[in-house]
């Protein structure tokens, strides 16, 4: 269990990357634990592409407001909610909301699984999701780039710089209330 805390807590948003790949076999892993998120009646509501292609990377780090991490990364994942399929079961509510709470949640495990295997990430949700949805090749009356998650081993100077700044966050107060 204390790993599992761990792997909670000690997550933080990586965004330089060392020049190595991750491998097939780990991508796997982490893709097999984020479909273990919850959706909304298990209809799983969302669609995962990877991108190593470095020409398709780099025209998505120009859609994200040329954020590094993008373009830079061994692995981007591009998760998107799939409108129609929660949208059958939920109508509107689940074409609206549903579809991209599964996509959200499917990514955060993600995360949660690239911590576990050493890994680091960000999640990048800034980005023109049209050009995104265009470039690749993605039917946009199906599919919603809901969010990026660039992956790779993380540079050593980003692990040190993160240390130097511990994550803040609000009191409990401002956050929770009992009822």
């Amino acid at each position: 269990m204390e790993q599992s805390i761990e792997t909670i807590t000690k997550r933080r948003s990586m965004r330089a990357y060392e020049e190595k790949e991750v491998s097939e076999e780990t991508l796997s892993e982490i893709i097999r634990i984020a479909r273990s998120a919850p959706s909304a009646g298990n209809l799983q509501s969302y669609y995962i592409l990877s991108v190593r292609n470095k020409k398709l990377l780099k025209k998505l780090w120009k859609h994200s407001m040329e954020q590094d991490q993008v373009k830079d990364c061994s692995v981007l994942l591009v998760f998107c909610a799939d409108l129609e399929q929660s949208a059958k079961k939920y109508r509107s509510r689940g074409r609206d909301l549903y579809c991209i709470q599964d996509a959200t949640i499917v990514c955060a495990y993600a995360q949660l699984a690239c911590q576990f295997f050493g890994l680091g990430s960000c999640w990048v949700g800034s980005f023109f999701e049209e050009e995104v949805a265009e470039t690749l090749e993605l039917d946009q009356t199906k599919y919603l780039p809901i969010a990026l998650l660039p992956i790779g081993f993380t540079h050593p100077d980003e692990k040190k710089r993160m240390a130097k700044r511990p994550k803040k966050r609000k009191d409990l107060e401002e956050v929770y209330k009992k009822l």
